[in-house]
This record gives C-alpha cells, sequence and structure tokens, in this order.
C-alpha cells in the first residue's frame, strides 16, 4: 500500500467546498500502464470561517432602565475544535450610548469547545422617555456579533 499526499493551499478567505478527483493507473516495473484506473473524489471542506457565532434568544430583549446590566448569551455553533474570536458592539437605535446605555465594542476569544459566552452590557438609568407614541416607555440598541479574523500573528484580518 502506497500513500499519495496531495498538498492543499491554506487561504483566509470563505471558500464553498470543493471536490476534486485523484485517477490512480496501475502500471508495470517497466512504466507501461495497462488501461485499468481506479477514480476517488475528494472533498476539500472549508474552515476559514472559524465559527458560526449567533445570540442564543434571536427575539428582543427587555430590561429596566432600573437594572445595571443587561446580559446576553452569544453561541458558537459551528467548528468547536479551534480558537477563534468574535467581535462585539453596540449601535445606537432610540437609545443613546451614554445617556441610555455604556457603548460596548470588545472581542471574545474563543478556546477551542467553548460554546457559550455571557456579554453584559452597562446600563444607565434615566428619566421617562419622550416618544412619540405615549404608550410606549422604552428606548432601544442594538448588539451586534460577528466573526473576527486572525492572522498567524494574531493581528486582526
Amino acid at each position: 500500500a502506497k500513500t499519495v499526499y496531495v498538498p492543499l493551499v491554506h487561504d483566509y478567505e470563505w471558500n464553498p467546498d470543493r471536490n476534486f478527483h485523484v485517477i490512480l493507473e496501475p502500471c508495470h516495473r517497466d512504466g507501461r500502464v495497462d488501461g485499468r484506473s481506479n477514480l476517488t473524489t475528494v472533498t476539500v471542506i472549508d474552515t476559514d470561517m472559524a465559527g458560526a457565532f449567533a445570540w442564543s434568544a434571536s427575539n428582543n430583549q427587555h430590561w429596566l432602565s432600573s437594572d445595571s446590566h443587561a446580559f446576553l448569551l452569544v453561541e458558537r455553533r459551528r467548528n468547536l475544535d479551534q480558537v477563534s474570536y468574535s467581535r462585539i458592539e453596540t449601535r445606537d437605535a432610540t437609545a443613546e450610548a451614554g445617556t441610555h446605555y455604556q457603548a460596548l465594542a470588545t472581542t471574545l476569544k474563543w478556546k477551542p469547545s467553548e460554546h457559550a459566552k455571557q456579554v453584559k452590557i452597562m446600563l444607565k438609568p434615566f428619566a421617562e422617555p419622550q416618544n412619540d407614541n405615549p404608550d410606549d416607555k422604552s428606548v432601544r440598541f442594538y448588539v451586534d456579533v460577528k466573526e473576527e479574523r486572525r492572522d498567524s500573528d494574531g493581528g486582526g484580518v
């Protein structure tokens, strides 16, 4: 038995999974090929995306302005066998950073086998908001999670 090695080029871009074929043809000691061949299909599975990150609760979450923090749970849903990073950033909507909550922009480092982390956002007490709808006493902000790519030296990509 012989082993055939096919080198693959690693990159830092996501690509769809690809197939290629390896054809083995038996030959005689003198180099003649007898016409029989064996074909195998190899699938290259792209693992450049080191994680699929998502909030554990996909709908809106609610806290009171008197609560000290908003606690969110982010999950990593694939490629748990490697280190990866996710970027967490808050974004204003009707709530304003500094007035209603403390802005957050941070990177989480995920060790192999870690699948969930808690994100804590400081809330600020404030008076009742003046909205267009007097029955709506809420203000809103967004918290985005996305994969952060790192090169081999640990810098952002």
